[in-house]
């Protein structure tokens, strides 16, 4: 069975790129993890109460010394009763030690002391989505927002909550838009934009949103990847696949692209490209499952390279032995090598328990009737037309029923 990714987001976008939402072209004062690492900003009540102890203890923290860091931080929190920065960078110490319930004490500490410190309320906001909270991470962000509307960063931070998270684009286009207002130059903005659009299916106001990222981050490849993907929903596979080529001729190491490259050459049965750019995606990352199994279901279908495809599909599985999709497509392989045997072991079993599809019933019935058994093969067939009487190899089970029957 061939798997494909779903339609990336921005979140997974940025993700597999390694690329943090204030990467592209950053703008100074958008990245709330460098905040924590820095003393305030000239100016600020708590720029004047900073001691030693809390520069030593950033120091510490840019060195990964997160024990030093802990202890600095505490000396300075005694020297600085009323600066939520020491609690903020124990906090992140915290987090760091994947100590997430003491990293939201700290924080609501923070704000305790300082309810009016953006920074305050944008971090927990921000430790509180990392652990699913959305709700209260939702609710101090939008203070965030309001203590420092001339910032970006608790937008940019509500519009990835509103569109990866929450899963409404129409929220997430609104605060990409509030993001664009304050930072007109600012690429992630844009494309967050575009990538809304596209989950609301507005393509006309996507297509110039990912158009402006790309002019203003011609380096990065995530504009072209999420213009490929705008193609590909518009059926334009030629122009999906021409935009993931210019986005793999900039970041010729990430593994994303050949993956997406082989799918879109598979899908328009360029099969020898399709072969070539999961194997690429392979040479980059050994561990990925998807770019296994459908090298291993492309090979047995087509039966060829059915060696290679044997040690695809053995290694999907092995990867993932629970996934029910692997198996019945490391069954596909050993029909394909003439071990019906083995294959009707595996798909007898995946029918046999879980959530099983109609495409698993259907390849039993195959590899049934193909082993001259007819009877358990119409069981089969029929059994995947009560599941899904519409699903892609349907009209095929009701020519071989009608045969058999």
């Amino acid at each position: 069975m061939t798997r494909t990714s779903r339609n990336l987001g921005l979140l997974a976008l940025l993700a597999v790129s390694g690329i943090s939402l204030a990467a592209v072209d950053k703008p100074v004062g958008s990245d709330p993890a460098a905040s924590l690492v820095a003393p305030a900003k000239p100016g600020t009540p708590s720029a004047a109460k900073n001691s030693p102890e809390y520069e030593q203890a950033v120091a510490a923290l840019k060195n990964k010394q997160w024990d030093l860091a802990e202890k600095l931080f505490k000396q300075a929190a005694l020297k600085q009763p009323r600066s939520p920065l020491p609690l903020i960078g124990q906090a992140e110490v915290a987090r760091l030690k994947k100590n997430d319930g003491e990293a939201i004490r700290l924080l609501r500490k923070a704000v305790d002391i300082d309810p009016k410190s953006a920074q305050s309320h944008l971090i927990l906001g921000a430790v509180y989505h990392l652990q699913g909270n959305w709700t209260d991470s939702e609710r101090e962000l939008l203070k965030a927002a309001e203590l420092a509307p001339q910032s970006p960063t608790p937008l940019l931070a509500l519009a990835d909550l509103y569109f990866n998270s929450l899963r409404n684009p129409a929220k997430g286009a609104e605060y990409f838009g509030k993001v664009i207002k304050l930072q007109p130059d600012y690429a992630p903005a844009y494309l967050g934009l575009g990538m809304s659009y596209m989950a609301l299916k507005d393509n006309r106001n996507a297509a110039p949103a990912l158009e402006k990222a790309r002019a203003l981050a011609p380096n990065n490849p995530l504009p072209l990847m999420a213009q490929s993907q705008l193609q590909m929903s518009e059926g334009n596979i030629k122009g999906a696949i021409s935009a993931l080529q210019e986005a793999g001729k900039l970041a010729p190491t990430m593994e994303e692209i050949p993956l997406r490259l082989g799918m879109y050459y598979q899908q328009d049965k360029q099969w020898a490209e399709a072969y070539a750019s999961y194997e690429t995606a392979l040479r980059l990352n050994d561990k990925l499952v998807v770019a296994y199994n459908n090298l291993a279901w492309m090979a047995a279908d087509r039966k060829e390279r059915l060696d290679d495809a044997e040690r695809w599909g053995a290694k999907a599985v092995q990867l993932f032995p629970n996934e029910p999709s692997l198996k019945d497509t490391y069954a596909w392989v050993k029909r394909a090598r003439g071990d019906n045997k083995a294959a009707l072991g595996m798909l007898e079993s995946i029918t046999s328990s879980g959530n099983p599809t109609a495409e698993y019933f259907y390849h039993l019935g195959v590899v049934r009737e193909e082993s001259g058994q007819k009877v358990e093969a119409v069981t089969a067939y029929k059994r995947a037309l009560q599941i899904n009487p519409n699903f892609g190899q349907a009209d095929d089970i009701r020519q071989r029923l009608a045969k058999l029957d």
